[in-house]
């Protein structure tokens, strides 16, 4: 990279932290922008953020759209899975409640083997 390119990576690194979703896209945006041809892919490079990102960030800017307030549209962001199976935390419950019956069966199982197996040692020591 040449001076220039130096100097655009020392912006990138420095602004990037500081910045939403949105504002980050913009940024990009404008700075390939101002590079000129080679720009989207060169600041693609730099930041990681994908080249459909910063051309999707050059046509808002284009476009001279007003901003909004939300940095996603309606509806964007994560889906919460207890929205989409709402009966997921009956069943994890459920589940939990199986292992430890499973558990109690289990501890049951060993100290029965262990009470059988301190009979038949008993049983043995009597016998020689």
């Amino acid at each position: 990279m040449g001076e220039n390119n130096l100097e655009l990576e020392e912006r990138v690194v420095r602004m990037l932290p500081q910045l939403n979703e949105k504002k980050k896209r913009l940024f990009l945006a404008n700075e390939a922008m101002s590079h000129g041809y080679g720009g989207v892919s060169l600041l693609s490079q730099i930041s990681g953020v994908s080249r459909t990102t910063i051309t999707k960030g050059i046509a808002e800017l284009k476009s001279g759209s007003q901003p909004k307030d939300r940095v996603r549209s309606v509806g964007g962001g994560p889906n919460f899975v207890e929205d989409k199976y709402p009966e997921l935390e009956e069943a994890i419950m459920l589940i939990g409640k199986l292992f430890e019956v499973a558990i109690v069966k289990i501890n049951e199982a060993k100290n029965h083997v262990k009470v059988r197996l301190i009979a038949e040692i008993d049983v043995k020591s009597h016998i020689n």
